[in-house]
């Protein structure tokens, strides 16, 4: 089964499962960033779908100025009218391309994705995991979340799956397959996080030379 991101974002944003998702990824965000401090820092998310994560972390550090990337025409709609209803004043770019042909000078003071690098397998999970770290300046920070392979998200798959609410095509990722993807980049890994009833792994990473 090949993900329909379109279909995706209509069926599944705004939901009560979706918002109560949204919730848990932002205690893995906040308990990643601790009390980091930033002044105008640039921020780049990969496959950003809604870009909501990215708008939240403009609330923490105000002044920054936001890149979103996503190939999905519908996510990127979505992102727009979230970003031109929200109070917020940040500078947004957005960039309509696959992680994957993604190829920028700039480089970015925050690089993180969230949900997104269970959807590549093989040679391509361990480039879109090394792109982050080329998108990143030296002295900069690393979050990535991912579904991690656990009973937790083998129960939520299941009933999802048998509710017909299942519409994914992807595979979590273990913490060794996680580690030996940090370690073959070159990152050093500061601080992880899993909440305790969820099936997700945070990870905030550097730069080998710069904790």
């Amino acid at each position: 089964m090949k993900t329909d991101w379109t279909n995706c974002w209509r069926r599944n944003y705004g939901t009560l499962s979706y918002r109560i998702y949204l919730r848990i990824i932002d205690t893995i965000y906040n308990h990643l960033l601790g009390n980091t401090k930033l002044r105008d820092p640039s921020i780049l998310e990969l496959g950003a779908g809604s870009g909501v994560h990215s708008l939240r972390m403009a609330k923490r550090f105000p002044g920054c100025e936001i890149t979103l990337v996503d190939d999905n025409a519908t996510a990127i709609e979505i992102s727009n009218n979230l970003y031109a209803n929200s109070n917020s004043k940040v500078e947004v770019h957005y960039l309509n391309t696959n992680v994957l042909d993604l190829d920028l000078d700039e480089k970015f003071d925050i690089v993180h994705s969230e949900g997104l690098i269970e959807h590549f397998y093989g040679e391509n999970r361990a480039m879109v995991f090394s792109k982050h770290a080329e998108c990143c300046k030296p002295t900069g920070m690393i979050i990535i979340i991912v579904p991690q392979k656990c009973v937790q998200y083998r129960v939520a798959r299941w009933i999802m799956e048998k509710t017909n609410t299942w519409l994914w095509d992807e595979k979590p990722l273990s913490r060794q397959e996680i580690y030996e993807l940090n370690k073959r980049c070159g990152l050093t890994m500061v601080r992880e996080y899993s909440p305790p009833l969820g099936y997700q792994i945070g990870v905030l990473l550097t730069h080998a030379n710069h904790q």
